[in-house]
């Protein structure tokens, strides 16, 4: 992804889904029943809920999230590769024109701008996304604890000094 971007001059950009596992619906076939939070006042005994939703914790979450967002990012025009299922590329008239590498609720995205620019607007009419500033030679942008920045056909990555620090006195070796 980041050598294609530096290789045909296309432009790249992160984004966080807000609350990823609330966006995936609970399957068809699939009912789970939960109890009423502690603080809810109208909690009474034998009620429970059934969800439409999963949510973080449930044991399924992670999967049902992952294949809406499969299914969304199909109908945007990608398809998934076969060497990485959380690596998604887009053709047109058979030549790449976009690529999206998903980590859980993570993503980078580069491509043809017009392309990339369409893809953005259709993920975030589906989910709700904070799409970050393009990767540029002004600031540096986080990404999955690392921070980049783009300084022409170079992408330079670095670790963030807290996660040195944290590192350290993990060990012992700070104070």
């Amino acid at each position: 992804l980041f050598w294609a971007s530096l290789m045909y001059g296309w432009q790249l950009v992160s984004g966080d889904v807000s609350t990823a596992f609330l966006h995936a619906p609970i399957p068809e076939g699939v009912t789970i029943y939960v109890l009423p939070p502690p603080n809810i006042r109208q909690r009474k005994l034998g009620i429970v809920w059934r969800l439409k939703r999963t949510f973080y914790g449930l044991r399924h979450s992670p999967k049902y999230w992952q294949d809406y967002f499969r299914s969304l990012l199909r109908k945007l025009g990608f398809s998934v590769s076969s060497a990485d299922p959380s690596f998604y590329f887009m053709r047109l008239n058979n030549v790449l024109v976009c690529l999206l590498s998903v980590h859980t609720d993570d993503l980078m995205l580069t491509g043809v701008k017009e392309i990339c620019d369409k893809v953005m607007r259709g993920i975030a009419k589906a989910v709700s996304i904070k799409w970050n500033p393009k990767i540029s030679d002004d600031t540096w942008t986080k990404y999955l604890g690392r921070e980049y920045r783009r300084l022409g056909n170079t992408l330079i990555v670095r670790i963030p000094q807290k996660y040195w620090d944290d590192t350290l006195k993990m060990a012992g070796l700070k104070g």
